[in-house]
C-alpha cells in the first residue's frame, strides 16, 4: 500500500486536486493495486474529476443526493456516477441488494460525519443516528 501511494502521489505532483480536476489521468494507467488495475484506477479518477466538476467536493456531491436515508444517497450517486463503470468499480461501490452493509461506505462516512480525536467530522448535513458500523 505505501509504496503504491508513493507511487500515485509522485504522479500527481504537488496538487493532487490539481491532477484530479486538470492533470493528464492516463498517467495513472501503469499502476495498479493488489487487483485493481490501470484502467480502474483512470476511471476511479475520471468519476472523481466529474464530481468535483459539477458539485466541487464529494461531500456536495452526498449531500445532493442526502433526503435523510444515507443508503439511498449512496445508491443514487452510484447510479449516477457509476452506472456503466460500477461493474469495474464493484470493489469500491457494490451493487444495491437488500442486505448490502455497504461497510467500506459507512466507515468513510463514520470518519466524515462524527467528531472525536479519530473521526474529522466535517460533514454535518448526516445525522450520527443515521450511520452503520
Amino acid at each position: 500500500m505505501k509504496a503504491f501511494l508513493a507511487d500515485l502521489f509522485d504522479r500527481m505532483g504537488e496538487s493532487p486536486y490539481a491532477f484530479v480536476t486538470r492533470g493528464d489521468l492516463s498517467m495513472l494507467r501503469p499502476l495498479y493495486y493488489r487487483f485493481h488495475k490501470g484502467k480502474e484506477i483512470v476511471d476511479l479518477f475520471k468519476t472523481l474529476r466529474r464530481i468535483l466538476e459539477e458539485y466541487g467536493s464529494i461531500g456536495a456531491a452526498l449531500e445532493a443526493h442526502y433526503d435523510g436515508d444515507i443508503r439511498e444517497a449512496l445508491w443514487r450517486l452510484r447510479k449516477r456516477y457509476f452506472g456503466s463503470n460500477g461493474d469495474r468499480l464493484i470493489f469500491f461501490f457494490p451493487k444495491q441488494l437488500p442486505s448490502n452493509p455497504l461497510k467500506r461506505w459507512n466507515l468513510y462516512l463514520r470518519w466524515m460525519v462524527r467528531q472525536d480525536t479519530i473521526d474529522t467530522g466535517i460533514w454535518k448535513f448526516v445525522k450520527k443516528r443515521d450511520l452503520t458500523v
